[in-house]
């Protein structure tokens, strides 16, 4: 008889660790989900992006997991924005979404500075300069305490987009040596990303300035 119980309780912990592996968020298909939120964000297909996002929202991989479900209302907050042209709804999306994961005991995480950069791009395209450069600038203060950046291109999007807010408010060579430290990091860590948008917002500057012989260049 107790070899029977044995068997039992052997053939249960079997079942129980095959349902826990098939219930075990799966990473892969998670990183795969904001792999291509990420590219559908940064190539404008937002109808595309949203109907990934309605899609995901279904999922207990997202619904159950304040972090995973944390990136869909991230990515509702930018279509509330550029598609339905409603900021109010965008920035209480966006909020939200930091809020999922925000805590003044730890480092901001990557996603965070993402989201806080993305309410100072909404503030910066509706000319609210100084809102933009507010949540910029902690970005960039969270940037500067970090020892490691898994996505290198954070630091030169802020600068960037820094640089653009500095440049509509006058401060023009403030807005140049942002953009030259970006040029920098770009070729330091080997990324192409806003190597153009960059070099141009540096002739723009001098553009401005009168001095067409360093803006042509």
């Amino acid at each position: 008889m107790p070899r029977l119980c044995i068997r039992s309780l052997s053939n249960l912990a079997s079942t129980l660790t095959f349902f826990e592996i098939g219930t075990t968020p799966r990473l892969d298909y998670v990183e795969e989900v904001e792999k291509q939120l990420r590219y559908l964000r940064v190539n404008r297909h937002y109808e595309e992006m949203m109907d990934l996002v309605k899609t995901e929202e279904k999922n207990p991989l997202f619904y159950r997991d304040n972090e995973n479900l944390q990136l869909l209302y991230w990515h509702k907050g930018i279509y509330q924005y550029e598609v339905e042209k409603d900021p109010e709804t965008s920035f209480e999306l966006l909020d939200h979404a930091f809020q999922m994961s925000a805590n003044g005991k730890k480092a901001m995480s990557e996603r965070e500075m993402q989201i806080l950069s993305s309410v100072g791009t909404i503030h910066f395209s509706l000319c609210l300069y100084e809102e933009a450069l507010y949540y910029f600038k902690q970005v960039e203060t969270c940037i500067q305490t970090t020892d490691l950046l898994q996505d290198k291109s954070i630091k030169s999007r802020i600068f960037y987009n820094m640089a653009r807010v500095l440049t509509g408010i006058g401060q023009l060579e403030d807005s140049t040596a942002y953009c030259l430290d970006a040029i920098k990091w770009c070729f330091e860590e080997e990324l192409l990303w806003g190597l153009d948008q960059l070099h141009y917002q540096v002739g723009y500057n001098y553009e401005l300035l009168g001095d067409y012989e360093k803006a042509l260049p």
